[in-house]
């Protein structure tokens, strides 16, 4: 008897609630950050990772490649950067102030991931 055959049709609905919490909170969603938020609440059951994974996959999960047209997530720490450079372009500008542009920012591909968790059990258009 696996361990989902053991928890009842709140923990699963709260199992499903806590992956696409992440979505929410413009978060990807890996095994790890799943694992965390698990086993953080004390209303579920404490998961090891494998038995997390196997959860996740009867849940109608799956842990798939992303496609080309994902969309981007954005970090925080440029979030800020961009605010802070907006206010100063219009503080200069208000100075009357040249604003010369001398460099281009672009995404690297460490700044997302190719693979992350999709619940195959809703369907989208």
């Amino acid at each position: 008897m696996c361990l989902l055959d053991k928890i009842d049709d709140l923990d699963r609905n709260t199992l499903r609630q806590k992956v696409h919490s992440f979505w929410l909170k413009k978060e990807l969603p890996t095994i790890d950050k799943i694992l965390e938020a698990v086993n953080d609440d004390p209303a579920l059951p404490n998961f090891k990772r494998t038995t997390l994974y196997t959860t996740i996959k009867k849940l109608y999960f799956v842990f798939t490649k992303r496609k080309r047209c994902s969309v981007l997530m954005e970090r925080e720490d440029l979030l800020v950067w961009r605010q802070n450079y907006l206010y100063d372009v219009s503080k200069f500008r208000e100075e009357g102030r040249t604003v010369y542009y001398l460099d281009e920012t672009w995404v690297n591909t460490g700044d997302f991931v190719d693979k992350l968790w999709v619940d195959k059990s809703i369907k989208s258009k």
